[in-house]
This record gives C-alpha cells, structure tokens and sequence, in this order.
C-alpha cells in the first residue's frame, strides 16, 4: 500500500481542525445561550388546543374555539395589567374558554359565563396576569346588580396589581363605596406562581367560599381550600357532617366577603402556607357555580378516569355542571313533596341520581385551570452543572453554614450494579480521613439555588466547577488558538500545491 503524500497528510490535518473549531463554536455558543438565558428571556410559543376525547357518560361536548394569550417576550412588550374575563358575550361556559402562557410556562385556561336558568347576567370574573403569574376567581354577591358591579371592581382592582393581592382589595373597597354598592360585595380567590430553589410554589389568598383544589398526575387531590362559610362553620362545630353540608340549606352563605359593610376584623384575607406544586398537577380555581355541583373527589375521578388535560377537565366540567343546571328539578325534585322524597333517598344512597353527591345548583359560573409544567431553566442550570463533575476529581465549597469543606466524587456500586454518583466530604478543621457521604444531585440543587458557593479545586484539576465564564474564555483562548494553527496549515497547503 501507497503511503499517502505530505499534501494528502496536510489535507486530512486541515479537514480534522476545521471540525474541532466547528466543534468549538458550537460549545460557545451553547455556553453563550446559556449565560443569557432567564425566565424572563425564554420565548413562549401559543398553546394549540387539543380537542380531548369525548366522556362516554356525559353527553356531546360543545367545540371549544379559545383564543391565546401568551406572556410578554420583551420588555417594550410588558403587560402590567392583567387580563379580565367577564363572560358578557357568552352562551355557555365554552364559549367564554380562552387559554393564556404565564411567564413561569404554565398554561391556563379559564372562562366565565351567567350559567343555565339562573341570572340574566353574570356576577363572577377571572383575572389572569401572564406577567406576574397570578390567577384570581371572583364571585360577586348580593342581587340587583349590585354583586356584579362589586365582583367587577375587585377584577379591576386586582388587575391593575396583580403583585400585590392585599393592596388591590383594599382599593376595591375604595371604589365599592365611591360606587355606592350598597349591600353588594365579593367573594375571591387567588393563586400565584413563584419558582424558589428549584421548585415550584403557589401563594394562596382566599376570602369566601370559592375553591382551589390542585390534582396531582395520579388523580390524588393533594390540596383543598377551606370555605369561609357558615356550612363549614357548622362542620368544624361538628353540628353537621361534611356530606350533610353538600346538600344543606346554608351553603350560599358566606362569613366574609371584600364589602364596604363587612368590618376590617371580619374580612381579613386568609392567606394559606406556600404549597409547593410539580409539574403535571392541576391547579383548579372555582366558583360556587362549580364546586357546589361536585366534590374534589368527583372532579379528580373525571381526570382520572377520562384520562384528562386542563382543557379536557374544563371541557368535561362545563358539560357536567350545564346537565346538572338543566335537569335541576328532576334531579333534586320540583315540589316541596318531590324534594322531601329525593333528600331522603339520597341520605340512603350517598348520592343523587345523576350520581354525584352534591345537591344541583344554578348559578354564575367562574373557572380556571392551571397545568403545572417542568422547571426547563432550572432542569438545564442542573444538567450543566452535573456534567462538570468527574469520577475522583475534588472540589472545595463553603457549606451552608459557613464551614470549608473538601470533597471527592465517588462511584458506589449499587445492587444493581449501576454506578450512584456521591460526594465524600470532611470539614477542613478536622481529620481528614473521616469523610461521609451525600447524594450528588442534592448537592448539585443547592449549588444551583446558591446555598452552596464554590471556592477553588487541586491545580491541574479537571473535576473542578469552573464559573461561566472561566469556561468561556478557555472556549475562547482554545478557538483563537486553533484557528491560527488553521492558518498555518492553509499557508502549507498552498506551498505544496
């Protein structure tokens, strides 16, 4: 065999640098993209709605025709004020459906309508702020008017500050009594999103009887809100039971509302500890509309069972609660006779007889639903992190509580015979020898969240997490140092041809 020729040899060289420096490039500009990238920076695409897959057992579903709102990609394009959802043009609960992209990724989708048979007019409404990641469900109370007009100028208060959730019902008040509301007011109750150390979290602040659930992919409710309500007063009393409060006369009795007559001692904002959600869950946020036609625990089998999305749910909700309205007086009785009759029966049963265990109801209807989506800026942080760590390689960091501590990535066999990577650590002002260890991935979270600074590692260290930029201007030196070896190699290349 011929051996090849000094140019064919000088050819191959050229060919194999100008694949590293392509190489090179590309890792910069990853590296690049990364170091620019914020929540506030990632581009959000419009939901499509998928159309869910018919119930077999509730009757045709209405085509949902929901428009798209997505959260602000730039600054010049920031929206402060969130959106209101009042229903006004809307036939039916599907008909008000419209879907939002908050600026944390959620998808939401919420509507609002006047329901079947009930008011001429719609007393509930929705606030949505794509910009601060916040959802509110208003009921507005109190006849003639009155209690729409209240529910509206809380949606207005809260609009124009979603940040701050107190503020904004102390000003509604303002404006109730400008407006001479009379004996009008509002029930609420919001949800805002907020990422913290990796994780998801919602605050919750609640005034009345609307309800938040979240479901969790397996169908479990892993939260409930509690009604500031006189049925509930009379649970926690243990007069009545919590099945007899579904169908119990006072349920559309509120102990507080955001009302110029209701004293400031009586309509303190009941405000939940953070509950920390993950992605799939369900946040759904109700009127008594809705909540007062089906428990949780209903909700969360029609998820479960139909194999349901948030525009599913919804869909599936607004079916459900439009058959319960229609059919009304068959179902709970149109006589004080008939109605005696069904109660009893249903004391004996546990439920109606469309099923459910709550009495039907007319009324306004206000929804929305939240889908919980992965943390992809906080997921990408932690795999750029990890891939910086070798097997053997050694670090030194400044624990949580201010100690210097050494540490050395370990490799431990497992029963399965898989590899779990783990940290073996001691204190510097103690013996060396005596190391203990921890799960690398903890370690790895709380270097992203900043409770864990890095110092420095061994020279001639290659496990040692460099910053961002150490590792850009390695790229970069290594670039500019390829590419005059390039232009070495083209100066020979054009000597020999």
């Amino acid at each position: 065999m011929e051996a090849p020729s000094e140019t064919e040899t000088t050819k191959a060289l050229l060919a194999k640098k100008r694949a590293e420096l392509a190489q090179l490039e590309e890792a910069r500009a990853a590296l690049v993209a990364l170091a620019e990238t914020d929540q506030t920076k990632i581009p959000h695409e419009e939901i499509k709605q998928p159309t869910p897959p018919p119930p077999t057992n509730i009757g045709p579903l209405t085509e949902a025709k929901a428009q798209v709102v997505v959260a602000p990609k730039s600054k010049e394009e920031k929206i402060t004020a969130g959106e209101i959802l009042d229903g006004k043009d809307a036939e039916n609960l599907v008909q008000s459906m419209k879907s939002f992209e908050m600026k944390s990724g959620e998808s939401v989708v919420a509507g609002t309508d006047k329901g079947i048979g009930y008011k001429p007019h719609n007393e509930d409404r929705i606030v949505v702020s794509t910009e601060e990641n916040l959802v509110a469900v208003i009921d507005g109370m109190g006849g003639m008017g009155h209690g729409e007009l209240a529910a509206e100028l809380l949606a207005k208060s809260i609009s124009e500050n979603p940040e701050n959730i107190d503020d904004a019902v102390l000003n509604s008040i303002d404006r109730m009594k400008e407006k001479n509301v009379g004996e009008g007011g509002a029930v609420f109750i919001s949800a805002k999103l907020r990422t913290e150390a990796g994780g998801k979290f919602l605050d919750i602040s609640q005034l009345g009887d609307c309800k938040l659930i979240i479901i969790k992919k397996d169908g479990k409710i892993s939260f409930e809100s509690k009604d500031q309500s006189l049925t509930q007063t009379l649970v926690d009393a243990k007069i009545i039971t919590a099945d007899e409060a579904l169908y119990h006369g006072g349920r559309a009795t509120v102990d507080t509302a955001v009302s110029p007559d209701i004293k400031e001692e009586q309509r303190k904002i009941k405000k939940y500890d953070s509950v920390q959600v993950e992605e799939g869950d369900l946040v759904i946020l109700m009127s008594d509309g809705l909540s007062d036609n089906f428990t949780p625990e209903e909700i969360a089998k029609a998820k479960t069972e139909y194999k349901l999305g948030a525009d599913g749910l919804f869909l599936w909700l607004s079916n459900a609660a439009d058959r319960r309205m229609r059919e009304i007086d068959e179902i709970r009785g149109k006589t004080t006779e008939e109605r005696t009759a069904i109660l009893e029966k249903r004391k004996t049963d546990g439920v109606y007889s469309d099923g459910y265990k709550s009495e039907p109801k007319k009324d306004n209807r206000g929804l929305a639903i939240v889908e919980i989506k992965e943390n992809t800026v906080y997921a990408k942080q932690v795999e750029t992190i990890r891939k910086q760590f070798v097997v053997e390689s050694s670090v030194s960091y400044e624990g949580e509580n201010g100690e210097i501590r050494n540490c050395k990535i370990k490799e431990v066999p497992t029963e399965a015979g898989e590899g779990e990577f783990v940290l073996e650590t001691s204190s510097s002002d103690e013996d060396k020898s005596k190391y203990f260890m921890f799960d690398l991935d903890d370690f790895i979270k709380k270097v992203v969240a900043g409770k864990i600074k890095f110092i420095s590692g061994p020279e001639k260290n290659e496990g040692t997490v460099k910053t961002k930029e150490q590792l850009m201007a390695e790229l970069q030196a290594t670039i500019e140092r390829t590419q005059q070896r390039l232009l070495e190699i083209e100066a020979e290349l054009g000597k020999l041809e």
